[in-house]
């Protein structure tokens, strides 16, 4: 039997990439402003109510990721006069450190802190060029980055790590290139670059998984399977090894981005 879901809306204007507090109390996500404003970090809690603007400055803040403590956030700032960079600051708005070079060709997203909270996983373009993007693995500062995957791997904008912190989830392949069908899928990888599997192995272009998180008992990876030649899309879970693979929730018209498994109840 499948496992049934319920959806709701916490929020009623545009928001992207949640990311869930270490409480479960909490959501960051990334808000769109109107008007092609920008956008902004904001919180909300878990059962809806207000939205709170965390990043009210003049750059556009997006990706936030809590630290396991629940008291910091790293995120993505650009569009500020200076190259993409990431950030990390308190929950409150204050105490902003930025995580990457001044000076640096490459742009970087995703940042995401592991359980232990001493490192941080982030997204790394090679100097802006398309589809060319790793993941990178460095200390929660910032500092001795590594990557993990060459950039031809196309890393999509969405990676987590295992609760045991042994392990990422990410997307290989994310975009179709050079005009070929997208052949997107859910890979995995030790978190010192071991161990790399890649569990979907969609080929041929009708169908493309996309890495959500995974769950808190580190037993089953959430992931978005899409049907290239309709648009539509289900939210699916499995083992980290492919196999026992269900199907969580689907409705016409779904577009699920940046899926985040919540935090243990």
């Amino acid at each position: 039997m499948r496992p049934q879901a319920r959806c709701r809306r916490r929020t009623a204007s545009d928001a992207t990439q949640p990311d869930w507090s270490p409480d479960g109390r909490t959501i960051a996500f990334e808000h769109d402003l109107p008007d092609d404003a920008g956008a902004e970090i904001a919180l909300v809690g878990s059962n809806g109510g207000p939205v709170t603007p965390l990043s009210k400055d003049v750059c556009v803040n997006g990706q936030p990721a809590f630290s396991p403590d629940g008291e910091r956030l790293a995120y993505e700032s650009y569009d500020c006069g200076t190259d993409d960079a990431l950030y990390s600051r308190d929950v409150n708005g204050k105490a902003m450190d930025r995580l990457t070079p001044v000076a640096s060709p490459d742009g970087y997203t995703d940042p995401n802190y592991s359980p232990d909270g001493r490192r941080l996983s982030y997204v790394e373009y090679k100097n802006g060029i398309e589809f060319q993007q790793a993941l990178v693995v460095a200390r929660a500062d910032g500092s001795h980055p590594r990557r993990m995957t060459p950039y031809s791997f196309d890393v999509g904008i969405k990676q987590a790590w295992s609760p045991s912190g042994r392990q990422l989830v990410f997307t290989k392949n994310a975009d179709p290139i050079k005009g070929g069908p997208l052949e997107a899928d859910v890979a995995v990888i030790g978190a010192d670059g071991s161990g790399l599997r890649v569990p979907t192995h969609y080929r041929g272009g009708r169908l493309s998984a996309f890495a959500g998180s995974y769950s808190p008992n580190g037993r089953w990876i959430v992931y978005r399977l899409q049907n290239n030649q309709t648009g539509r899309s289900a939210i699916w879970r499995m083992w980290p090894d492919g196999s026992h693979r269900q199907m969580i929730f689907e409705r016409e018209g779904l577009r699920a981005r940046g899926i985040d498994w919540g935090a243990p109840s």
